[in-house]
């Protein structure tokens, strides 16, 4: 559920996701980001893990206030212990494979009426939301670690309820 959360809110690529470990989230009084320092790739059956895809994908996300309790939860039931503990670790101990989440993913998916949704459309979702909510380009492109405006642009989609929503605002 967590995982679903915080991928959906802050637009963390999956790589980024499953390396969080516990110091990445900030739970500060008035302050609640997830910082991105690192990402985890599988090559040949193993986990690598490493610096995120660019220098830009180095980045701090706020998250929304809402989710504070939700994050606190998992941390202190699921999360591996101390500030280096994955946060969403496999049940062997490992990093979390894709795979170990796509099959209950796309059936919560397609309990919702989206049966084609995967774990990465959560990056896009995110995108469509943080420029409808009024970010500009930089902002946009710092919280979502892109280097280039074009990457951002193909990020985010155009909704018929947004578009609706606009065009009252026009009356």
């Amino acid at each position: 559920r967590v995982l679903v959360l915080v991928a959906g809110f802050s637009g963390l690529r999956w790589g980024e996701v499953s390396a969080l470990e516990r110091r990445d989230f900030q739970l500060g009084e008035g302050e609640l980001a997830v910082t991105v320092n690192r990402a985890v790739v599988r090559t040949g059956g193993e986990f690598i893990v490493g610096r995120p895809k660019s220098k830009a994908a180095l980045r701090t996300v706020p998250l929304p206030e809402p989710l504070r309790t939700e994050i606190i939860a998992h941390l202190s039931k699921w999360s591996d212990a101390g500030p280096t503990g994955k946060v969403f670790p496999a049940k062997s101990g490992d990093y979390l494979n894709r795979d170990t989440v796509k099959e209950p993913f796309k059936v919560a998916a397609t309990s919702i009426g989206q049966p084609h949704m995967t774990i990465h459309d959560l990056r896009h979702s995110a995108a469509t939301l943080f420029a409808q909510a009024g970010m500009t380009l930089a902002d946009h492109m710092t919280v979502m670690g892109h280097t280039s405006s074009s990457m951002s642009a193909r990020y985010t989609h155009s909704t018929a309820s947004r578009t609706k929503q606009l065009v009252e605002t026009l009356w």
